[in-house]
């Protein structure tokens, strides 16, 4: 189960909120 959420963590990686205004580009 907790493989489950690291993945989900790497696809939807937790951004910045200094970040959140530059596009995602960092993948």
């Amino acid at each position: 189960h907790q493989r489950q959420q690291h993945q989900l963590l790497l696809h939807q990686p937790r951004v910045p909120l200094r970040q959140q205004r530059l596009p995602q580009v960092r993948i």
